[in-house]
């Protein structure tokens, strides 16, 4: 998806005073990232530390707190990360489904998306061998037989993103559909690369699968 920068307004709360900053909006980032100098002119302080895994693998810690965060009216507290000084701001993930915006990637601009009133369903398929050597099991038989269902799974792939503990990959349509389709690619990829972990939510319009190396971790 090609990166686009959205104005966005942070305080420390609904009251605030606020501040105006533009943010690139980063699907890829699980959490909102800001600058910690300028989380401290509007007094936002560190409340707790969350692990994370970097691209390379290594797992470092990172203070975060709470922000308020407005975007086209849409206000809501979300979590965030001080950053390192003279970063760029990041708007994670979490913090546009709290807002309910998704993301239009042909126009790059934030679209508004409804809220589901039902439970969302997770499936989390943790690596049965986490510290195999990452060589895919399937035999070419196996493959050819599962080519067709792949095949119509993948056509409904509508994003493909790398994160910093793997890949994440968002089919839209009929959620129903799409969720058995997922399920099945899942339990099949399971056991040909019990290396990998998989993560699967339901959405308002599809599924996202989250792959990932070991453990998971993110």
């Amino acid at each position: 998806m090609g990166a686009f920068h959205q104005p966005i307004e942070i305080g420390l709360s609904a009251g605030g005073p606020f501040r105006t900053i533009e943010a690139m909006v980063d699907t890829g980032a699980t959490y909102t990232w800001i600058p910690r100098s300028i989380l401290a002119e509007i007094g936002v302080e560190a409340s707790f530390r969350r692990p994370f895994v970097t691209a390379d693998g290594r797992q470092i810690e990172r203070d975060m707190g709470t922000i308020y965060v407005r975007i086209n009216g849409r206000g809501h507290p979300s979590p965030c990360i001080f950053g390192d000084e003279g970063s760029t701001p990041l708007l994670g993930v979490v913090t546009l489904e709290e807002l309910g915006f998704g993301v239009d990637p042909v126009n790059r601009r934030l679209i508004e998306v409804p809220g589901m009133l039902m439970a969302v369903r997770h499936r989390l398929v943790p690596a049965s061998e986490p510290d195999a050597d990452p060589a895919c099991r399937l035999e070419r038989e196996e493959g050819q037989r599962r080519q067709g269902d792949m095949d119509r799974l993948f056509a409904a792939l509508a994003e493909q993103r790398q994160t910093g503990a793997g890949n994440e990959f968002v089919f839209r349509g009929d959620a129903e559909t799409l969720w058995r389709e997922v399920s099945a690619f899942v339990d099949e990829e399971a056991r040909c690369c019990p290396f990998f972990t998989y993560e699967q939510v339901e959405r308002p319009d599809g599924v996202l699968l989250r792959v990932s190396r070991g453990s998971g971790q993110a």
